[in-house]
């Protein structure tokens, strides 16, 4: 009998080894349907098949073939495999520049959305974010940074269609936002329209939920040059969020309007 490796090995090595045994975990075929399936030559497609028979993978029906529980087993734990695999890869981008205090278990990113810098488009991952927050009714987040045209996106949001609004800012971002008149004007008109807005004097991150299903998380190098941003739906990475967002703002101050008075 092979050993493990090299049994992953025999199918790694072959694309179409993988794709067969998958069409045959799905329904029977004989050696020419399975052939037009995986788009080989017929020739391929039985040398293909006496391997997967050999294995014990699939079963010799007289000229149809079918997996065996053995090989659909097996076909199933390969393709989570290289899903894995090609999650850990888009990942491996952001997961450096991850907050120091998120405790969850990479795995429960994989099915995570990763934006990243395009070459011509740096702060492609901002937008990607600002546009997230704009499609939401609700909006929780903390902020280590701001963007004028995330901020003014903030303030349309909540005063001309009505969105609620809870963001904890850092000290330095509410220092950037006060000595400018115009994103002065637009916090105004959000503490008007009931947004509420927290200082605190020491946040890490750059993160945000929304409308209590989505966590978006921003990750940078420290230089203010975006690395990436993360979605994810993952019931652990919300129950961080929420956690996190809950620490910081106990110990936050709410924010007044005279703060922002240039």
């Amino acid at each position: 009998m092979a050993s493990s490796p090299d049994t992953v090995e025999f199918l790694a090595r072959s694309e179409n080894r993988v794709r067969a045994l998958k069409v045959l975990g799905d329904r029977s075929c004989d050696r020419d349907e399975l052939a037009e399936a995986v788009g080989i030559s017929r020739v391929t497609a039985q040398r293909i098949l006496d391997a997967l028979v050999g294995r014990g993978w699939v079963t010799d029906e007289g000229r149809t073939y079918r997996a065996t529980q053995s090989g659909t087993i097996v076909s199933e734990e390969f393709e989570s495999l290289l899903d894995t695999m090609e999650a850990m890869r888009r990942l491996s981008a952001v997961v450096p520049w991850l907050p120091p205090d998120f405790d969850v278990d990479l795995r429960r990113l994989t099915d995570a959305r990763v934006f990243l810098p395009a070459p011509d488009d740096p702060m492609s991952p901002v937008r990607r974010s600002t546009d997230r927050m704009g499609e939401a009714d609700s909006v929780r987040g903390l902020g280590t940074g701001i963007a004028p045209d995330a901020l003014r996106v903030n303030r349309d949001c909540v005063v001309d269609d009505g969105q609620s609004l809870e963001v904890v800012f850092s000290d330095g971002v509410l220092e950037v936002i006060a000595a400018d008149a115009r994103m002065s004007e637009w916090v105004r008109e959000m503490l008007d329209a009931g947004a509420s807005l927290y200082r605190h004097e020491d946040i890490g991150l750059l993160a945000g939920e929304f409308d209590r299903e989505v966590v978006g998380i921003g990750v940078g190098d420290g230089s203010g040059v975006p690395q990436g941003y993360i979605e994810s739906r993952d019931d652990e990475v919300r129950n961080w969020f929420e956690r996190t967002f809950e620490r910081y703002r106990s110990n936050a101050e709410p924010v007044r309007k005279k703060l922002f008075t240039v």
